[in-house]
């Protein structure tokens, strides 16, 4: 999971930054795009800000990310999780959950909406918010 973790930091760097950038980052953005979905089988957008201490029990098989979301520091994540928004339209417009620092989420969670999560917050196996 480290070399996920790195591959998405720099994929995060490159994504974000202006088009000459992203366009000579490329090549690592399609490694850890084939990286994240065909190995892990784990859809962490590379626009999703991600903070540090960010951990993934399980290899995270079946979890899926929104580009929008915001998650802090000391955050763990258990498979089968979404993380996700509940409007359509362009990316750019939808509203994603913003997660607080120490935060520990169960499997099977459903996390949808422009909704904030507390620090210090355990959400529990199932649960749907």
């Amino acid at each position: 999971m480290k070399l996920f973790m790195l591959l998405y930091r720099i994929s995060h760097i490159f994504c974000m930054s202006n088009k000459f950038v992203r366009i000579i980052g490329l090549p690592i953005r399609i490694v850890y795009f084939f990286y994240a979905s065909y190995i892990i089988g784990f859809d962490l957008h590379e626009r999703a800000t991600i903070g540090k201490g960010f951990i993934i029990w399980h290899r995270g098989h079946g979890s899926v990310i929104h580009p929008n979301s915001k998650i802090g520091d000391n955050v763990s994540i258990r498979h089968n999780t979404t993380i996700g928004s509940n409007q359509i339209g362009t990316l750019g417009t939808q509203r994603a959950p913003i997660i607080g620092n120490n935060v520990h989420i169960g499997a099977n969670c459903c996390i949808i909406g422009d909704i904030t999560i507390g620090d210090n917050s355990i959400i529990g196996a199932g649960s749907v918010v």
